[in-house]
This record gives structure tokens, sequence and C-alpha cells, in this order.
């Protein structure tokens, strides 16, 4: 069996590799847009889910910029400071994470002792860790680049 080249495919508004890019700009714009509409949501209402949305966001969204970082020679320095930045909050929303998971958790510990007090003491405790990795967590969202 003899192979032929491959022929370069067309469309009816370019080539096949327009075709890719325009399309890798679209989806990089979209999981952009997931993620400030994530970082709104998550400085809004700063629950569970948000925090755990955000999360996924900023990792896709780090991932984007990583593309757009071997495309774009002349913004590579930018692109790289935000993904710094990005990743500062998502560590961030992993302190508050964390705090949500062991919350949740919190019924099934074992407790010596008055387990009401117990619990209640622990309970506080993370929600005064939450608090304060929550407080981080929306300075770096917001802090200026």
């Amino acid at each position: 069996m003899v192979r032929r080249p491959a022929k370069s495919l067309k469309t009816g508004s370019g080539t096949t590799q327009a075709v890719i890019d325009r399309q890798l700009r679209h989806t990089c714009q979209l999981r952009l847009e997931s993620l400030l509409i994530e970082i709104h949501r998550t400085a809004a209402h700063p629950q569970a889910d948000a925090i755990h949305d955000l999360r996924v966001a900023v990792r896709r969204g780090t991932e984007v910029l990583h593309v757009m970082k071997i495309t774009a020679i002349p913004h590579r320095s930018a692109l790289t400071r935000l993904m710094k930045r990005l990743q500062l909050a998502r560590r961030a929303g992993g302190a508050v994470r964390d705090c949500d998971v062991l919350l949740q958790m919190a019924p099934d510990w074992p407790t010596q002792g008055d387990p009401s007090v117990v619990m209640e003491r622990q309970r506080h405790a993370l929600n005064l860790r939450r608090s304060k990795a929550l407080n981080t967590l929306i300075h770096r969202l917001a802090a200026k680049a």
C-alpha cells in the first residue's frame, strides 16, 4: 500500500490551522471568563462550594495561561506574574477548603470528656482558622498586579 502525502484541509474560512487557532482563542477566553466569574462569586459569597469552584477555575485558568505563554512570546513575563498570583490564591483557597472539609468531618471525630464542649471548641478553632485563611484569600484575589 502506497501512502500519499496528507492534503491540507481547507474550510470555508481558511486553513485548518486558522480554525484551530480560533478555537484555541475561544477556549482560552471561556476559561478565563469562568475564572473571573468564580472570583466575583467567591468574593460575594465565600461558602464551601464557591471556594471549591474557585480552586477548580484557578487550576483550569492556570493551564490556559500555560498555553498562552507558549504562544504569546511578547507577553510571557506578564503571564508568568499572573500565574504566580493565581498560584498564591489557589494555595490560600486550599487552606480555606481544608477547614471546610474538616468542619464537615467534625461530627465523626472521637472526643474525650464532655463531647459537646470539646466539639464546640474544635469547631470554634476551625472557624477562626477558616476566617483567617479566607481573609488571606480575599487579599490575594484583590491584590493589584
